[in-house]
């Protein structure tokens, strides 16, 4: 009699083959989330130049009620605002949320992030009015620039405190700012993404490296008339960005 020879039906995968898949999806995902990290780090920036324009326009919408003028800017440093303007500004470009760059997040997505001053130019000595954080360097509305060059700082820059000043003037840029004495930097486009190596996007801690040191890419600029166009690091000049009385300096780059 011939013997039968019996074949055993196998169900699902052996050990080996799901090592092996399981190791292809690995491969597949380190190939690509670098990839997905600069498609999503580029949309970002689309977004950011499209807060830029809202932004821009919410300056003209105020300036047309208030004889061309810019609204007035915070005393201490270009990414202050002056509270008793910031809602009027969020009322007149649809949204607070076009006053920040979508890459950052604490402190600047905070409203009461700043401190209270009492500010002698222009005002009472009593007029106590508190600063707030915005997402953007805002050139608009400093009473008291050009501030002399110091430090790190290779050109100055003019404010704007008219809509009627040169189309062509810089009125918003992105906030790549740091401070040697504060040991803080902010870098919000870098090749893959914003930096936020601890706490939060103040970076506090590093020795107040430059923005560029830290890995960013480049930052948008806008201008009065509502223009704007991204600017690779290495195309910028350094400008300070801050006075005050207790010599923190800060500065930026566009």
């Amino acid at each position: 009699m011939e013997a039968k020879t019996v074949r055993r039906k196998r169900n699902g995968f052996s050990l080996v083959e799901l090592l092996i898949v399981v190791g292809v999806v690995v491969l597949l995902v380190a190939v690509t989330l670098p990839g997905l990290k600069v498609a999503k780090e580029r949309a970002r920036r689309v977004v950011c130049l499209s807060n830029i324009h809202q932004f821009i326009l919410g300056l003209q919408v105020y300036a047309e009620s208030n004889k061309s003028r810019l609204p007035q800017a915070g005393m201490e440093s270009t990414f202050e605002f002056l509270a008793r303007k910031y809602d009027m500004l969020a009322d007149n470009t649809g949204s607070e949320k076009v006053i920040f760059c979508p890459s950052l997040g604490r402190p600047f997505m905070e409203k009461k992030t700043g401190f209270s001053k009492t500010l002698t130019c222009g005002h009472d000595g009593n007029d106590n009015r508190e600063n707030m954080y915005i997402g953007f360097n805002y050139l608009g509305g400093h009473l008291n620039a050009p501030w002399p060059l110091a430090g790190a700082a290779t050109a100055q820059w003019s404010s704007a405190r008219l809509t009627t000043c040169k189309a062509t003037m810089p009125i918003i840029t992105e906030l790549n700012i740091w401070s040697v004495t504060n040991e803080k930097t902010v870098a919000p486009h870098g090749k893959r993404g914003p930096f936020r190596l601890a706490g939060d996007y103040m970076n506090t801690g590093l020795g107040g490296i430059t923005s560029g040191q830290m890995g960013a890419a480049g930052g948008n600029i806008g201008y009065i008339d509502g223009s704007g166009h991204w600017k690779r690091i290495d195309e910028t000049h350094i400008y300070r960005v801050s006075i005050n009385d207790d010599v923190t300096e800060w500065f930026s780059t566009w």
